[in-house]
């Protein structure tokens, strides 16, 4: 089959509501940077952030500030992950590119995936796992051609009138999770998926979301060494999950100086 993707080596990130830029999300626009070589690096943000981070990443990408989708199909879109949700969709429909969380830490090149694996499918996707079982596709890392008819599928879910399952219902605000949290972003997507598999390409979840954010696999990922994480093209490191864990007190020179699986594949990306 003849493979008639046209997808750039863009890559973008979001960054809404002026969070704090830390070091995670420098590393995860630096090893974008350094190991895809791409054309252009996008930060789409509604607020320039501050601090020592967001000034080191800076002369890596191109900033473009946005209005957050608060308002979608008469929805309102009221938590920042799924204006973000919303975003990168309406992204990647207008330009096509890559989109990547800004807590991923990237280790293969991207863009290597449509050459190698895409016939007709226009996005690539990475299945999520947890404790063994696919929970769906997680939108951490998202590959596509501009104007691509999966992303105008997933987006239409979001209309009750449109959606193969009932719209947007989750009520989640900033600091709050309800059962339908992840419905459209990651369930919805899955569903997709299998209901129009010649769309898009899914890979298995040792090339974007190994470790999962099952606890064992975090602690090994951040505590534990001796490797194994060869197949990944791209790490989640899950901060809404591992945060507090793993993450928070993590700093250069921990990542310069012990022998974890994340810091051995981190502090390339440090001067």
């Amino acid at each position: 089959m003849p493979n008639k993707h046209n997808i750039p080596n863009i890559i973008h990130f979001i960054h809404l509501k002026g969070r704090p830029f830390n070091l995670i999300n420098y590393l995860a626009v630096r090893s974008a940077f350094d190991v895809n070589t791409p054309e252009k690096i996008y930060m789409h943000c509604d607020v320039e952030p501050e601090g020592e981070y967001w000034q080191k990443a800076k002369e890596y990408f191109e900033i473009r500030f946005i209005d957050p989708p608060i308002n979608i199909f008469g929805l309102n879109i009221k938590h920042p992950a799924h204006q973000s949700d919303i975003a990168r969709i309406l992204i990647l429909q207008k330009e096509g590119g890559i989109y990547l969380d800004t807590d991923t830490l990237s280790n293969r090149k991207l863009i290597d995936l449509t050459t190698n694996l895409l016939g007709l499918e226009q996005v690539i996707m990475g299945e999520e796992y947890l404790e063994g079982k696919k929970i769906g596709l997680c939108n951490a890392v998202v590959i596509a051609e501009a104007g691509a008819q999966f992303l105008e599928r997933w987006l239409d879910g979001f209309d009750p009138s449109k959606s193969l399952w009932k719209g947007f219902r989750s009520e989640s605000t900033l600091g709050t999770i309800d059962r339908y949290y992840s419905e459209i972003s990651i369930k919805y997507s899955h569903f997709l998926s299998n209901y129009y598999p010649e769309e898009i390409k899914v890979v298995d979840k040792n090339h974007f979301f190994y470790p999962s954010h099952a606890e064992d696999e975090l602690k090994n990922f951040f505590l534990g060494n001796g490797g194994g994480y060869e197949e990944c093209y791209v790490f989640h490191t899950w901060a809404s999950i591992g945060w507090e864990n793993y993450l928070k007190n993590i700093s250069e020179e921990d990542i310069k100086t012990k022998d974890t699986n994340f810091n051995v594949l981190a502090r390339k990306f440090l001067d």
